[in-house]
């Protein structure tokens, strides 16, 4: 066999055997004739229309959320091109089935379904052990999901170790599902290069005794290393998407910002997370000093009010927060603490259903025009409350984000339906990783996620802004991330950490439209598979 053969063979194979490149019963006569694919599949050459229709009835045609999950992730692994073309044509149909809340039950079930995520030898993700940190590096050049473009490295990460997955604990190993959902967020909603992300599991052991006890789990059959070995690992994008339909809601309370009071159910480090950077967009946006803007936020844990008096020793985190204005009285539970505090917002991320009961949404009913009811905790089942629960309670005044989607309410009276906003990282994520990419600044500030959160809350349309909605409708997903992209970018080179000398040229010249037309000329769509895939016609 000649150099050129052999040359041309190795085209063949990359092509034919790509998950990447492969259009299956879409491939061109010619080009079926050149990889030697006659009578290795029928003859008709269908448009890519045709095979988005067939997924479409295939996906519809499964009779559980995890069936339609499966069947997704193989799609995904072996045609990408088809995958995302059906997730964009259908997102909010897919949207909850390849992340929440879908991804919490494939988590839960990861070691049952692996091997039909995938066809052998496609990498469903990278997975690192805590046995494999001496080789770390080779394992990581091993990770080639698509071997077919080797100078494409990674430009993004998502990377968990399973211990803290969507209010369901430690699942270990089956974190998994989570930064592939995530990565698959980033391609669908900002353009992101499917080649160019990386979804990562850091398998340290588990402490879920059912995981341990399970004859099919996959992972490390240990207990969680300590934090002797264990190095953090921090998700800093999540209190940006509450805080940008929090911007949108304060606009349609109708009460000054100043005169805000905002009670968190549930005092853990998210909740404070996110308290943070609601106080922190008062001292931005409003002109208030950091004290006076903390002074805006209650929180209320297992104990009640977190107060300095309270008795208990506090943690760290709560005592940024923590009141001192109680005069020495204490309040136990939820409902006195509303009578206490009679805030305007109400934030739930405590993973108790239910927490925000009947008696606690007429409560703040009675103490608000629009109430703002944010019941954050993931899954559904683990929510403050449902969207048609705050409805009813409120009367339809309520104004309402969840951290899980909800469906549609109907007024039984009116017939008005109404739909719920949902503080959906994808609304987020991948316009700010996008952004980090073209930027390349050195790290990603709070201020840069901050310019995220306000590109978000600024993307609504009139219409959009007329109907009541926190968060822009998701079909404008990719829209609303070259917005939050292009934010990034500007705020990157104003404050002096971007490092890419085009974006930086363009920002300067103040040009918004110049600085749009640049994301979204760096966004990827499935014509580009076609377009790959003439570099590789030439040699064939």
């Amino acid at each position: 066999m000649t150099v050129s053969e052999n040359t041309n063979n190795i085209h063949i194979q990359q092509i034919s055997k790509s998950s990447y490149l492969n259009q299956s019963t879409a491939t061109p006569a010619e080009l079926r004739n050149a990889l030697r694919l006659h009578g290795l599949s029928p003859a008709k050459v269908e448009s890519f229309d045709t095979q988005k229709k067939r997924a479409l009835a295939q996906l519809r045609s499964k009779s559980s959320d995890i069936e339609k999950y499966v069947f997704l992730a193989w799609l995904r692994n072996t045609n990408v091109r088809l995958f995302y073309g059906l997730v964009s044509d259908q997102l909010e149909e897919t949207l909850p089935l390849i992340y929440t809340p879908t991804v919490g039950t494939a988590c839960q079930n990861y070691s049952s379904i692996y091997p039909f995520l995938a066809p052998p030898g496609q990498p469903d993700g990278l997975f690192l052990s805590i046995n494999d940190l001496p080789n770390l590096t080779q394992i990581i050049q091993n990770y080639k999901p698509y071997p077919q473009n080797p100078e494409l490295t990674p430009q993004i990460a998502v990377i968990t170790d399973g211990s803290r997955i969507l209010g369901l604990g430690d699942l270990g190993v089956g974190g998994m599902g989570i930064p592939v959902g995530k990565l698959q967020l980033y391609v669908a909603g900002a353009g992101i290069d499917p080649r160019r992300t990386i979804p990562i599991t850091l398998d340290l052991g588990t402490n879920n005794e059912d995981k341990l006890k399970d004859e099919f789990y996959l992972g490390l059959r240990q207990k969680r290393v300590g934090d002797d070995q264990f190095f953090p690992f921090v998700d800093a994008g999540t209190g940006a998407v509450i805080l940008a339909g929090f911007m949108n809601a304060i606009n349609l309370a109708g009460i000054p910002a100043k005169e805000h009071k905002i009670l968190f159910f549930g005092a853990g480090s998210a909740a404070v997370g996110v308290a943070k950077q609601l106080a922190a967009y008062f001292v931005n946006d409003h002109g208030m000093s950091e004290d006076e803007a903390r002074e805006m936020v209650w929180l209320v844990d297992s104990k009640g009010l977190v107060t300095l008096d309270r008795g208990d020793r506090l943690a760290e985190h709560k005592l940024y927060f923590a009141r001192k204005d109680n005069s020495g009285s204490q309040y136990p539970d939820i409902a006195s603490v509303i009578e206490h505090v009679r805030p305007t917002a109400l934030f739930g991320l405590s993973s108790q259903s239910g927490a925000f009961s009947e008696q606690v949404l007429k409560s703040m009913a009675g103490l608000n025009e629009r109430p703002i009811v944010f019941p954050l905790s993931n899954p559904a089942y683990q929510a403050e409350c449902s969207f048609e629960q705050a409805m009813v309670h409120t009367k339809g005044k309520v104004i309402f984000a969840s951290g899980t989607a909800f469906p549609k309410y109907t007024d039984p009276n009116t017939g008005l339906i109404s739909a719920p906003g949902q503080g959906n990282n994808m609304y987020i994520f991948p316009g700010l990783g996008l952004g980090g990419i073209l930027a390349q600044p050195d790290t990603i500030s709070d201020r840069l996620i901050y310019s995220a959160a306000r590109a978000c809350a600024n993307a609504l349309t009139v219409e959009e802004r007329s109907q009541g909605l926190l968060y822009p409708v998701l079909p404008r997903i990719r829209q609303v991330s070259a917005e939050v992209a292009a934010a990034l970018v500007a705020e990157s080179v104003a404050e002096g950490t971007a490092r890419n000398e085009e974006a930086i040229k363009l920002v300067k010249t103040h040009d918004k439209n110049a600085l749009l037309k640049f994301v979204t000329s760096n966004m990827w769509t499935t014509n580009e598979v076609e377009e790959e895939i003439t570099t590789f016609a030439p040699h064939l």
